[in-house]
């Protein structure tokens, strides 16, 4: 199944960082119970993947260089039934 992102967030919504790109994505696509989010935490963090499964979520998790790597380690995971 392939996922896509939908931006939620960008930065020239009213915050203060200097930049107007996107800040946040949902990521659709993904199977039945699972929602996943990608977001920019900025600096050396790079990009990171929030995952809820069955109502249950994780913790952000990698540092990517953007959204799409993210979104590509993301279906990787789901692939390999992760």
């Amino acid at each position: 199944m392939a996922s896509t992102l939908k931006l939620l967030l960008s930065h020239g919504n009213g915050l203060s960082t200097g930049d107007d790109g996107p800040l946040e994505y949902r990521v659709l696509g993904l199977p039945p119970g699972q929602v996943a989010r990608i977001r920019d935490f900025a600096g050396d963090h790079g990009w990171r993947i929030l995952r809820f499964r069955n109502g249950v979520d994780g913790l952000w998790q990698g540092s990517y260089p953007t959204a799409e790597a993210a979104l590509a380690a993301l279906q990787a995971q789901v692939d390999a039934g992760r």
